[in-house]
């Protein structure tokens, strides 16, 4: 009998992580920086909003608080993207700025 549970739950398990590894996608955009912050001057936010229309909120790790240093300028990004509460959220690994045309 626990033999069937554990199982059951291992089952489960993988059938959840597979759907999450599903939703997590490798991507490279360019878009403007976006920074919100708090009445110390922290950074509580940061969004990228990108070329295509899309804003997506950035997980502030070490390399998404980074993208405060770009605020108001473009950059290319790189990262994956995953969907979280219906809203999309990228996690960077590279960000370079992207030189304004004159």
């Amino acid at each position: 009998m626990r033999k069937d549970i554990l199982v059951g739950c291992l089952l489960g398990l993988s059938v959840t992580l597979a759907a999450v590894a599903a939703e997590t996608i490798e991507t490279e955009l360019v878009g403007a920086v976006q920074v919100t912050k708090n009445d110390a001057g922290d950074v509580t936010a940061v969004i990228i909003n990108s070329e295509a229309g899309e804003a997506l909120e950035v997980v502030l790790n070490e390399e998404g608080k980074k993208m405060a240093q770009h605020e108001g300028k473009k950059v290319k990004v790189t990262g994956t993207v995953t969907e979280k509460e219906e809203k999309k959220v990228l996690t960077v690994k590279k960000a370079v700025p992207v030189e304004q045309k004159r």
